[in-house]
């Protein structure tokens, strides 16, 4: 979908997807580089992370070719358009989440973090199939428009 469209449908709805963003060779060069991470990694620390969630934090460093999501053109021009000059990318992670995982309640990261923010820009990828597991993020729509995610 080109950015312009998807700029809109983040406005009006609150996310927009990028289909075949990414071609089947760079998923399949994620998914080896970040399967270790999530096979050897422990469960989570506390329910906020998750008792049944893995979490790979740093992917940036772990795992390379995350770069090719990061850096999409069209990733950058939608971020672009939502954040101030210079912004800073400050986490990077996947989240793995196995059956069994409890439910978080509806949140903004930033709130959870304690971190004062103005913008949270979140990216979610399927890169498994969702529905092995029965878990999945839940997108709420029209429930981040562009005036809701300035906090």
């Amino acid at each position: 979908m080109p950015t312009p469209e998807s700029v809109v449908e983040i406005k009006e709805r609150g996310y927009t997807v990028l289909e075949g963003a990414l071609d089947a060779d760079t998923l399949a060069r994620f998914r080896a580089e970040l399967q270790p991470f999530l096979d050897e990694g422990p469960f989570g620390r506390n329910d906020f992370e998750g008792h049944r969630s893995k979490r790979v934090y740093a992917m940036l460093a772990k795992t390379p070719t995350v770069t090719a999501l990061v850096e999409h053109p069209d990733v950058l021009a939608i971020v672009d358009e939502f954040l101030m000059p210079n912004y800073l990318l400050t986490s990077c992670l996947a989240i793995d989440l196995h059956p069994g995982e409890t439910r978080q309640s509806f949140h903004f990261d930033g709130r959870a973090t304690g971190i004062s923010s103005r913008v949270i820009c979140a990216l979610n990828s399927p890169f498994y199939n969702w529905s092995v597991s029965g878990c999945a993020p839940v997108c709420h729509p029209c429930g981040c428009r562009y005036g809701c995610l300035l906090h």
